[in-house]
């Protein structure tokens, strides 16, 4: 099960619980945490997770701050989740403010096919356009 939630300095944070038995006894461990943000009460989109031929994808966007981009704005992170836990993201796309929920178009070879879709938060010039990214390279 991943989630995206604060960290003990609430800072964004992607988890990984594994389940031992039933689900009243949910595991976590330091090794199953990747930091997204370095924002004191930045937020996470709602994660969203897709198999595309062999990969499957986790995506997740971070409000300001993000790890990937270095800088104090937000962005949108894909993880390749195909053998578990990431130890890192895979790519990233600037987005200021960070996402909305990011809905996936389909698994496809096609030019233009197999893409992400969300629109941008409030701080942005302009605010609630859609965005179009590849899956796999988020450009």
């Amino acid at each position: 099960l991943y989630v995206c939630g604060p960290n003990s300095s609430t800072n964004p944070t992607l988890y990984a619980f594994t389940f031992a038995g039933t689900l009243r006894a949910m595991i976590s461990s330091p090794t199953n945490s990747l930091a997204l943000s370095t924002s004191n009460g930045a937020l996470c989109s709602p994660l969203t997770e897709f198999v595309n031929g062999s990969t499957d994808w986790l995506f997740a966007g971070v409000g300001a701050k993000c790890n990937a981009n270095g800088n104090t704005g937000g962005c949108v992170l894909n993880f390749a989740i195909t053998s578990g836990f990431p130890a890192s993201w895979t790519g990233f796309a600037n987005e200021t403010a960070g996402t909305s929920g990011i809905v996936i178009d389909n698994s496809s070879s096609t030019t233009g096919a197999s893409n992400i879709y969300f629109s941008t938060q409030p701080g942005v010039a302009a605010v609630g356009d859609g965005i179009q990214l590849k899956q796999s390279n988020l450009q």
